[in-house]
């Protein structure tokens, strides 16, 4: 079989006619190659699976985990988004290769040396504390939904309440606009004017090296130097 395709323009000039030969073998194996993709399921979970799914057998189904380091003489509350698929696996907070937090601890003066996702149980002998917003580890905080955060708020006040620290320090805005359940609140670093059960907040800046996009290496630095500045506690040997 034969077509004759006439001839288009094309910047500015006009191609010559083209002669197409067209088999039953061609129009079928274009047919096969012209199928179109598999859409994905929606709804997929991405990341640990949430506290008490099943699988097809009806058997729970256990995922990663990271629980909250909490000292007994806690003066500083740290609360993040959640954790990372690393963090969960090792067993350590903000331990994400490209995570800034710990280089930020140590050149701001929070802490006197220079520390790993590894020696933040050293922290915690000194009275600092770690938590999330929503414990589900996932690769980003884009697979997160709305049923994550549920008993964020909740949870984090019966923690502040219980152990009464001197600051809250949510490390991000939306780590924040979790906890307030308002993803358009507007919100600034620093002091913010309320409070969590009493206890003051601070929030500084997300240390993601994804967020460098939002605020540069140098403005998050100049948040935790202010974060030192108001806290009224020094580590031990500093």
């Amino acid at each position: 079989m034969l077509k004759l395709v006439p001839r288009r323009r094309s910047r500015g000039r006009y191609r010559q006619d083209k002669v197409l030969f067209f088999s039953p073998e061609n129009l079928v194996a274009k047919a096969s190659a012209s199928k179109p993709r598999p859409r994905k399921p929606r709804g997929k979970i991405v990341g640990s699976p949430r506290e008490g799914q099943f699988d097809l057998d009806l058997k729970k189904v256990e995922g990663l985990a990271l629980p909250d380091k909490i000292p007994q003489n806690l003066h500083t509350l740290f609360v993040g988004v959640n954790p990372g698929i690393r963090s969960a696996k090792i067993g350590h907070y903000f331990a994400g290769h490209s995570n800034y937090f710990w280089k930020l601890i140590a050149a701001s003066g929070v802490w006197p040396k220079p520390l790993t996702t590894f020696d933040d149980d050293q922290m915690v002998e000194q009275g600092f504390g770690f938590t999330d917003t929503c414990k589900r580890p996932t690769p980003g905080i884009h697979g997160l939904t709305r049923a994550d955060f549920t008993e964020c708020k909740t949870r984090i006040r019966r923690l502040v309440n219980g152990r009464k620290p001197q600051t809250v320090v949510f490390v991000s805005k939306s780590a924040y606009r979790v906890f307030l359940g308002n993803p358009q609140a507007e919100v600034r670093y620093g002091l913010q004017p309320q409070d969590v059960e009493g206890v003051p907040v601070f929030v500084v800046p997300s240390t993601s090296g994804r967020s460098l996009a939002d605020s540069s290496y140098r403005t998050k630095l100049q948040w935790f130097q202010k974060l030192r500045a108001h806290l009224s506690y020094w580590p031990a040997g500093a």
